[in-house]
């Protein structure tokens, strides 16, 4: 695990599309000095705002993760987060001109690929590790996050999905830079043809394309080019994780995740961070 912390060398950007909202927008990476942390500047003609990264200043799980407070918000931040916890990138300013992260291709390849072109900075400073004292559980349903304090951070995560391309998925991943990109980061997000009108109803999903989302029909995947990898469902999974619990910081621990989602992660960190 990396032990110091890290910015970027040099300022980076990239544009795209908003998976839920369909505007375009640009995102703008910079690095900032030591013990500054993660920081969403959003920049749009009604708002100029500052979140903090912090579980508190996550607001809305529906469908994705958003961060926000005074009636301002950024959506759909995981997948950016999951490549910056990967690389340990725990000191950022991120600019959002628009309200959302762009899906670009609905991984977080894209956004492995941007920290590598900003370069990596380490700080002489230790960062600041967070371990819960104790194992913990928390469970809504079916859905189940267990964690066992550890050194590293390993994730065992199990889907179960009526649809038979999925039906169970399971996948143990330790986190590391390398396997990030390789096994992990390139895995897309994903959804059901059956679902689209229903959350094009609720305001959702107004970018979503083939070209930013593997969409599955009664029996097979709609995209052309197919999967990327036989297990990418729970590989994506394990990727939205890794981005969400990034909201406490410098987690350590191992995970056996059940069915968990955005919603239950953040309240996995609500709860034993003692928000």
């Amino acid at each position: 695990m990396i032990n110091n912390q890290r910015t970027i060398k040099n300022q980076v950007s990239i544009s795209g599309i908003g998976l839920h909202t369909g505007q375009d927008v640009n995102l703008k990476l910079a690095p900032v000095p030591v013990n500054t942390g993660v920081r969403f500047f959003l920049n749009t003609p009604k708002h100029r705002n500052i979140f903090q990264l912090t579980p508190r200043a996550i607001i809305d799980t529906t469908q994705a993760t958003t961060i926000g407070g005074d009636s301002a918000s950024i959506s759909t931040i995981e997948h950016l987060l999951s490549a910056l916890h990967a690389y340990g990138i725990d000191n950022v300013d991120i600019t959002v001109v628009g309200e959302e992260i762009p899906i670009l291709d609905g991984s977080a390849l894209p956004f492995v690929h941007l920290i590598k072109a900003a370069g990596i900075k380490d700080y002489d400073e230790p960062k600041e590790i967070i371990k819960f004292g104790r194992e913990e559980h928390i469970r809504d349903g079916d859905k189940v996050i267990s964690y066992k304090p550890a050194d590293d951070v390993v994730i065992d995560f199990t889907i179960y999905f009526s649809h038979p391309l999925i039906a169970k998925q399971s996948y143990v991943y330790k986190l590391d830079e390398q396997t990030f990109e390789d096994e992990i980061a390139p895995a897309r997000t994903f959804g059901f043809l059956q679902d689209v009108e229903k959350a094009r109803a609720m305001g959702l999903i107004k970018g979503g394309s083939l070209d930013n989302s593997v969409v599955l029909d009664e029996e097979k995947v709609i995209n052309p080019e197919g999967l990327r990898f036989e297990d990418a469902f729970v590989r994506h999974k394990i990727l939205d994780f890794i981005g969400d619990i990034y909201a406490i910081g410098n987690i350590r621990g191992h995970f056996e995740v059940q069915r968990s989602g955005h919603g239950l992660n953040n309240l996995f960190l609500k709860e034993f961070s003692g928000l």
